[in-house]
């Protein structure tokens, strides 16, 4: 039995909240969910006698398994990586959530003590993010699922500005489960897909769009398992957004945009419309020989904005006065006014 299935529905509030900074449905739907949801939590984390850490279990690695040191297959262990980072991610969203809504008590000190004890992700001696909380043999190299990779995505834990090391061992686990015949579903393959994005490498991302459709998709456009399964349509179709633009890094007081992260080859020329960023934002990209030709970004919220751009830009108002460029990382920082347009073209 696996347990973290409720924390893991409950990031979708947080993230609707992100999106649209909507504070009524916040204070009255999100909130109260995602606290109840992080009290289970921390009712269930024990403390690892070896390590003094917080930890969930018994648990597992959905669907998955290892052999331990007498060659036995087995399932179950204490703080296995899917579940250490979706506990992770559920009590940063209660104290980002509690922080908008202005909530200081004995429940948000709880939920900072615990994360502040909460057994980290783990880096292998092979440089792969471990799956369960010792280097043991895999049962399935190849395995289906990569539940290891949430802290990656739908995550928001691992990004190259705070972790780079875990962005290098999360991309050499991806490989490696890719090695060994791993992404043999529609709905695997959509994980996959939006795993590349968020590792910034376009072409790999687009390889397996190319894999989905032709290995995994009905001539109706269904995704197949098979049967019919919806998770490889809508995850193909976030996998593409994600390559496109991506806003998961920061808070969503502060969010960081990124134009055009995994850019493939394959469309060195193109124009996306109205897609939405978290902090209450809305982008259209337009991009020419695999280069940024200009975006626009709509600010529904009014919190302050900090884009990343490709190559060097710079970003105007719509009477077209100059208010940010780039810095040498690429990052150009703004203040953003509700209902303004904001415009970002390449230094020429």
């Amino acid at each position: 039995m696996w347990l973290m299935g409720g924390a893991w529905c409950s990031q979708h509030l947080m993230e609707h909240y992100r999106f649209t900074l909507d504070e009524a449905f916040l204070a009255e739907t999100a909130y109260p969910v995602i606290k109840e949801s992080c009290e289970f939590l921390l009712d269930w984390l024990v403390e690892d006698p070896r390590t003094g850490l917080l930890v969930s279990g018994p648990s597992t690695s959905p669907e998955n398994a290892y052999r331990d040191d007498e060659g036995r297959t087995l399932h179950i262990a204490m703080g296995t990586a899917m579940d250490q980072q979706i506990i992770w991610d559920s009590l940063t969203n209660a104290l980002e959530a509690a922080g908008v809504l202005g909530i200081e008590d004995e429940f948000t000190a709880r939920a900072r003590g615990a994360l502040d004890r909460l057994a980290p992700s783990q880096i292998g001696p092979d440089g792969r993010i471990l799956e369960w909380d010792q280097p043991y043999d895999e049962a399935e190299p190849g395995h289906r699922h990569m539940s290891h990779l949430f802290a990656l995505h739908p995550g928001h834990q691992f990004n190259y500005t705070d972790t780079p090391e875990f962005m290098a061992a999360a991309r050499k686990t991806l490989e490696s489960r890719l090695a060994q015949g791993g992404g043999h579903t529609g709905w695997s393959r959509a994980w996959i897909i939006n795993h590349f994005a968020r590792l910034h490498d376009g072409d790999a991302a687009h390889e397996h769009i190319e894999q989905l459709l032709a290995k995994s998709t009905l001539p109706n456009m269904f995704d197949n398992h098979p049967p019919f399964q919806i998770d490889g349509n809508f995850g193909g179709t976030a996998g593409i957004a994600e390559m496109l633009l991506q806003s998961h890094e920061g808070t969503a007081a502060d969010p960081v945009i990124r134009l055009l992260p995994a850019l493939p080859s394959a469309w060195p020329s193109g124009a996306v419309h109205g897609l939405r960023a978290r902090g209450g934002f809305e982008v259209d990209i337009v991009w020419q020989n695999g280069v940024l030709n200009a975006a626009e970004i709509r600010s529904f919220g009014g919190v302050p904005c900090r884009v990343w751009c490709p190559v060097p830009s710079r970003v105007s108002t719509k009477g077209g006065d100059v208010i940010a460029e780039t810095d040498a990382d690429g990052f150009a920082t703004f203040k953003s006014a509700v209902g303004e347009v904001y415009r970002v073209v390449p230094v020429r």
